[in-house]
């Protein structure tokens, strides 16, 4: 896999969207995934009419974190139970958001 980056659980009345993105060990480091989620929120802010976007982590993929603070999103709260991987118990998550601004 290289890269995978997607706009989901889009809330046309409450004008929000989450981004989900992957990508491959061997391009981790390089800047790629903050270039692409940068574009990418460019685009959904200026050609669609949501407010908020929205990035949900687990505090221990750094990584990820990374990139959602050099995209300019700010940690919000801790989702309590958010995320239940197969077989397994419901993990706290990390909420991260950006707004919409007159520059987007």
């Amino acid at each position: 896999m290289t890269q995978l980056i997607y706009l989901k659980a889009l809330d046309w009345k409450n004008k929000h969207g989450e981004l989900a993105y992957c990508i491959g060990y061997q391009f981790e480091g390089k800047g790629i995934t903050t270039k692409a989620i940068t574009a990418l929120t460019n685009y959904v802010f200026s050609k669609f009419d949501l407010k908020t976007l929205k990035i949900i982590v687990h505090k221990t993929n750094l990584q990820s974190i990374r990139v959602a603070e050099n995209c300019h999103f700010t940690w919000i709260k801790t989702l309590e139970n958010e995320h239940a991987p197969p077989g397994e118990k419901p993990l706290d998550m990390e909420l991260y958001e950006l707004y919409k601004t007159i520059e987007h």
